[in-house]
């Protein structure tokens, strides 16, 4: 009897070890764009990066800053120049192979500067961070999150989404995209499905003229396998205890 007892005992442990929340995929995403001077001494020009590699923990940056000073046709000086800044990281409690953590945060800035009757300068910020994993089982999971930005930009998407895809398309389980002013903070739970999720975020600025625009995001996802209750090893303590009294 012993002997029964202990092998499915370690048959359920087994079954609770098996689960795994694996890192399968992972973008790192920037784009700026800059325009500055005036006339025909006007600088411009988009960078775009791009890191997919795997890692436990991993980021990315990018900066750019310029001055761009002389006069104009027509004898008219200007003085302009634009900076901008852009950062995000991750971290996983454990491994890409199996985590229990997931940790994130970025931050988006820039500062531009024009003086001179036709002088101007702006820049346009796009910094993304998705982070793709699987569940392998039925997973518990704490969401929680802030955004902050020093300036609304019309028609920009800051966000942090957790999404699941569901053989087509992605579908949200949450998103702070509908928080007031895309700002604030928010803390969910819930039950996952076995299946593909990501965490998408992006940090979305933009400044025109003598403007410092900022945003910043940061997020912790924590994922716990479903434990085996007792509700699923009854039946067969049941029929454990009906060969014992036959016995």
């Amino acid at each position: 009897m012993k002997k029964i007892i202990a092998i499915f005992i370690a048959g359920a442990a087994l079954t609770t070890g098996a689960t795994a929340q694996t890192l399968v995929g992972r973008t790192s995403y920037q784009r700026y764009s800059y325009v500055y001077g005036a006339s025909i001494y006007t600088l411009s020009d988009t960078v775009e990066n791009t890191l997919t590699s795997i890692l436990d923990s991993d980021g990315m940056t990018s900066h750019y800053d310029g001055v761009n000073i002389g006069i104009a046709p027509g004898n008219l000086p200007f003085d302009t120049s634009v900076e901008l800044d852009m950062d995000h990281q991750y971290t996983l409690v454990g491994n890409t192979s199996q985590f229990s953590g997931l940790y994130a945060h970025g931050g988006s800035g820039t500062e531009t500067f024009a003086s001179g009757a036709i002088a101007g300068a702006g820049t346009n910020l796009a910094n993304r961070l998705t982070l793709e994993f699987d569940l392998d089982s039925e997973t518990d999971y704490n969401f929680v999150g802030n955004f902050d930005l020093s300036n609304f930009t019309p028609n920009a998407l800051n966000y942090i989404s957790l999404q699941r895809f569901n053989g087509i398309v992605w579908t949200t389980e949450y998103t702070s995209l509908w928080l007031p002013g895309q700002v604030g903070g928010f803390d969910v739970s819930g039950t996952l499905d076995a299946g593909l999720y990501r965490i998408d975020s992006q940090i979305s600025i933009a400044a025109g003229s003598n403007e410092i625009v900022a945003g910043a995001f940061d997020y912790n996802f924590q994922a716990v396998p479903e434990p085996i209750t007792m509700f699923a090893i009854a039946p067969a303590l049941m029929l454990i205890a009906r060969k014992r009294k036959r016995a």
